[in-house]
């Protein structure tokens, strides 16, 4: 019990700055300033402001502060708990905010709530700010978190529910103090709030026009507000005046849809860009050696994984899935194609995400010999498998899904390969239409490796894979309700090996740097989790 008091303690957290955010507090939190983002935002712009309006950067049009970033994709929707991809999550961060957020450390910061504090293991309470209104002047009050949480826990049809079911109720307090009640301990609640598709949303907006008249006129209570998406083009972010962290620093952000890769190079070179993602390797020097452009390789979080059907034949033979993780030589992949950009692994949680297994980690399983005598062992009688794979959204990722096939067949499989723009991919991906296997990089802004390993559990069974067993189920509740960090790290890497090592379910293989391409008179700071935060970008 003293151990677990402990715990309890060491949650409570001091909201007033970003420093206390991080070390936590044994005290009741305070709000002893409500300047938190104002705060963050300003010590984003260090450079001086002056300078700025005076640049002749090619961010600048018509006299406005223009930023651009291109992606691989579009976005998929507005519904902020109705995604799970980072692409779409990039336009929404910059639209409306969550009660906590991260900094550029990953550390905790509080944004729309004062302060919070961890009442019991299944109770957190957290005070809001007052001064907050949505686009449209409506405040902001407890109402919207109620609304927001409450829905994302109970509609299972949103994407994002599987995580947010653990939240039981959220009761009103009054007016700026709601309190989370969760189906049990929770030792995650900061890391659900501050994740990617945690953003609030504007009950009373939604309420009055319906939830598709929102989607089509969206509201949030960031920086930056609605102004245009033109489908597979590009959405466009007006910045909102009224915004409670004091004027924005662009006067647009723009979200540009370029799925291929040499064309977001072509733009960034000519000046009508000022990001881009996914730069291709053989790219690096030229974006190097023009006068203006700049790389940036950050770290993240995404790992290659070739994911495998685990109901559907020939891939629901454990022997043709382990013969899958000893065919692929990820060594050759990262020195050739990823130009040393990635480091081999056999797990889909990357360093820094708590509870990874650090054995699986810088390591690789090829071994040609043993997966030829798997497959020829298995029964398998050389029906075709589909890879599908994506272009334009990972690093080489069309090229690395390439030698993944030759691979593949290499081994003695019958590999047909299926590569398709982002667009396309993930529409046939979260479908599960495609016959065996897909290649994917996942990510992991929840940065606890209970999110990533939630795929595994027999209630979220998809089209995609539907590996079940009740020893995993109950593997998995017992860490998720375990308040002790030791423990529960210990019962996380046990659920690696049983899905990796033991039932080969799926073949993580390479953990991504990631490439950054930007126009040289921008200041710009890689983040973990892969977002771009505007208001933390500004011209030299």
């Amino acid at each position: 019990m003293k151990k677990k008091l402990g715990i309890m303690l060491a949650l409570t957290v001091m909201c007033a700055s970003i420093s206390a955010c991080s070390k936590g507090s044994t005290t009741e939190t305070t709000s002893a300033a409500a300047q938190t983002v104002e705060t963050t935002v300003q010590e984003a712009k260090t450079e001086s402001s002056e300078g700025s309006e005076d640049s002749t950067a090619p961010a600048k049009e018509e006299g406005k502060k223009i930023l651009t970033i291109a992606q691989g994709g579009d976005i998929s929707t507005f519904d902020h708990q109705n995604h799970n991809n980072g692409v779409t999550g990039t336009v929404l961060c910059n639209f409306s905010h969550g009660l906590v957020e991260r900094d550029d450390n990953n550390d905790w910061y509080c944004v729309l709530a004062e302060s919070y504090e961890m009442i019991d293991d299944a109770t957190w309470e957290f005070k809001l700010r007052d001064d907050v209104t949505w686009h449209n002047g409506d405040p902001f009050t407890a109402a919207d978190v109620k609304y927001t949480y409450e829905r994302a826990a109970t509609d299972d049809s949103l994407k994002e529910n599987h995580i947010f079911a653990v939240i039981k109720e959220v009761q009103i307090v009054d007016d700026y103090t709601v309190r989370f009640i969760t189906d049990g301990p929770y030792p995650t609640m900061l890391s659900l709030l501050s994740k990617n598709g945690s953003q609030v949303m504007p009950a009373k907006y939604i309420e009055e026009n319906g939830l598709d008249y929102y989607l089509s006129n969206p509201i949030g209570c960031g920086p930056y507000k609605f102004k245009e998406w033109i489908k597979d083009n590009v959405v466009v972010l007006e910045r909102y005046d009224d915004y409670f962290g004091g004027t924005p620093y662009w006067d647009e952000v723009r979200f540009r849809a370029i799925p291929e890769a040499s064309t977001r190079v072509a733009e960034l070179l000519a000046g009508n860009v000022d990001i881009i993602v996914n730069v291709p390797t053989n790219e690096w020097d030229r974006v190097d050696a023009n006068d203006g452009t700049e790389m940036v390789l950050g770290g993240g979080t995404r790992i290659f994984n070739v994911i495998m059907k685990y109901n559907t034949s020939p891939t629901q033979n454990h022997d043709i899935r382990e013969a899958v993780a000893y065919a692929l030589d990820s060594e050759l992949i990262i020195n050739t194609v990823l130009k040393g950009a990635g480091k081999s692994c056999y797990t889909r949680i990357a360093p820094g995400v708590f509870g990874q297994d650090e054995s699986l980690y810088d390591i690789q399983k090829f071994d040609l010999e043993k997966a030829k005598a798997l497959i020829a062992g298995s029964g398998y009688n050389g029906e075709e498998i589909e890879l599908l794979v994506p272009s334009g959204r990972y690093l080489m990722d069309a090229e690395v899904g390439e030698v993944v096939a030759a691979m593949l067949t290499q081994a003695g499989l019958n590999i047909k390969l299926n590569v398709l723009e982002w667009s396309a991919y993930i529409n046939k991906f979260n479908a599960g239409e495609f016959n065996g296997m897909a290649l994917i990089a996942y990510g992991d802004d929840f940065f606890d490796a209970s999110y990533g390993m939630n795929e595994y559990r027999t209630e979220n069974c998809t089209p995609i894979s539907c590996y079940s067993t009740e020893e995993y189920d109950q593997l998995y509740l017992d860490a998720l309700n375990n308040m002790d960090p030791d423990s529960r790290n210990e019962q996380l890497v046990k659920m690696q090996q049983m899905i990796f090592v033991d039932e080969c379910v799926q073949a993580p293989f390479i953990h991504l740097s990631v490439p950054y391409a930007i126009n040289s008179r921008i200041n710009f700071q890689s983040r973990i989790d892969e977002q771009f935060y505007a208001e933390r970008i500004t011209l030299k």
